[in-house]
């Protein structure tokens, strides 16, 4: 903002369109190095699958809250990102043993697991989740979402959503191989949109007020601790929830190892 303001606005600007204009160039040259399909031969060369009787089967259809237990997430928790919000750049646990950042990191983690033993202990914290499983069908390049009641047959009902998606136009081997977003793939081949989990952290307000509060305190330490940890308790959720899924909500990778 500041570089909008007085006298440096027009130099500001100068060196945005300047930016803009490199990565222009630089996006064209690339454009060129990629050979496209047309959209017609894309839709032609689409991946044809009927999974038939053997497609998985959701163990419900529709949203449910699903209950996830906090001690459960200890061991999902991805220690990386917690040393990034305290710039400490090096991926978990090699950045223990770091020549320049262990000592500090050691350190850091030993405080971030002590409070984070204190969450569990005296439920500071928790961890929702709300996952939902609806009939859809791939109808052209997108994907109709529908109702889950007996009148809710696919390509026959109003849906209730349709996930517009973009067919990839790269050229392929040989083979029907275009397929849509990665993302989306799995429910348009199962005939069945799992719709991401919402998973939030709840309680932060309540481990600032839990005893002395770290800001009335002015414990700023242990303030940005607790948010890094439930950041970290809410990605871990995540994490669970997807495996919940695979392993016995949805059940199409029951034999995966778990961890």
């Amino acid at each position: 903002m500041s570089g909008l303001l007085g006298d440096g606005a027009a130099a500001y600007a100068a060196g945005v369109r300047d930016d803009q204009e490199r990565t222009r160039v630089e996006r064209a040259g690339r454009r060129e190095r990629v050979t496209k399909v047309s959209i017609a031969a894309a839709r032609r060369n689409a991946t044809r699958v009927n999974f038939g009787a053997a497609a998985s089967v959701p163990a419900f259809l529709g949203a449910r809250e699903i209950p996830v237990p906090l001690a459960t997430l200890v061991d999902w928790i991805d220690w990386t990102p917690f040393f990034a919000a305290w710039e400490m750049r090096g991926a978990f646990p090699a950045i223990l043993d770091d020549p320049r950042l262990g000592q500090s990191a050691r350190s850091l983690y030993d405080d971030g697991r002590r409070l984070l033993d204190r969450i569990v202990a005296e439920k500071l914290l928790a961890a929702r989740a709300v996952v939902g499983f609806w009939p859809a069908a791939s109808v052209g390049d997108d994907i109709e979402v529908y109702g889950t009641g007996p009148a809710a047959v696919p390509g026959e009902a109003e849906p209730l959503a349709v996930v517009h998606t973009l067919r990839q136009q790269m050229e392929k081997t040989a083979g029907p191989s275009q397929r849509g977003p990665r993302g989306l793939r799995g429910a348009a081949l199962a005939r069945v949109a799992r719709l991401p989990g919402r998973v939030r952290g709840h309680g932060r307000d309540r481990l600032r007020r839990a005893g002395p509060s770290f800001e009335a305190a002015g414990d700023d330490y242990h303030a940005i601790m607790s948010k890094a940890l439930a950041d970290r308790l809410a990605e871990a959720a995540a994490e669970w929830l997807h495996a919940e899924v695979r392993r016995k909500l949805w059940g199409y990778a029951p034999n995966e190892a778990a961890g």
